[in-house]
């Protein structure tokens, strides 16, 4: 079953699915549309967001809610819970039972995947100032996530206890997207302003 579990498929951020055998330049011009589903309340408001996808079930952020949903794959109804009063931003990351996306509360929140219904997260931590955050990246059990106050945190991906923090940029990053943290093997870094990666050992 397909899947694309986190920003850029992986914890490296490849933008690239080495699973997939099916669609390549000699047939993507075949695709037809097979279902459609509003991904906002109606006024117009662009999605901030990009999906998730995992075990056949597509999650994103509804613009102009404050919710986060998840759409079966062949269907276009809603399937699993909802976070009303969440605003979340950031692109969803799934792993290990659960969905994680950042607020603009300033805090990023694990959900259930088999919540249903209002979903009530399992943990909620703060990562730094109100605001945009990068997405949440998943990696060996851990979740990372670049702060609109200029650190990369992260945390346990079960728990949610924080097990580091370091600063990378300056506060207030104008595009938190471009520092989401990017692991390989044993060493998680996030790209600085200027182009500079600044890097830690996992």
């Amino acid at each position: 079953m397909p899947q694309w579990p986190q920003y850029g498929f992986d914890a490296r951020h490849t933008m690239f699915d080495p699973f997939e055998h099916i669609l390549n330049q000699s047939n993507v011009a075949t695709l037809s549309l097979q279902w459609e589903f509003m991904t906002g309340n109606g006024t117009g408001i662009a999605p901030l967001s990009g999906p998730a996808l995992s075990d056949g079930v597509l999650l994103r952020r509804l613009a102009g809610t404050d919710d986060l949903h998840g759409a079966g794959r062949r269907r276009p109804a809603r399937v699993g819970g909802s976070t009303p009063g969440i605003s979340t931003f950031s692109d969803p990351g799934v792993g290990g039972g659960h969905v994680y996306t950042a607020s603009l509360d300033g805090n990023l929140y694990a959900f259930p995947t088999d919540c249903v219904g209002t979903c009530t997260p399992t943990w909620a931590v703060p990562v730094g100032t109100l605001e945009r955050n990068s997405p949440p990246t998943l990696s060996n059990r851990s979740v990372y996530i670049g702060g609109y106050d200029g650190r990369v945190y992260a945390f346990d991906a079960t728990t949610g206890a924080q097990l580091w923090s370091a600063q990378v940029n300056p506060p207030n990053v104008a595009d938190p997207l471009n520092f989401a943290p990017a692991c390989r093997a044993a060493r998680c870094s996030s790209r600085a302003t200027g182009a500079c990666t600044h890097s830690r050992e996992l």
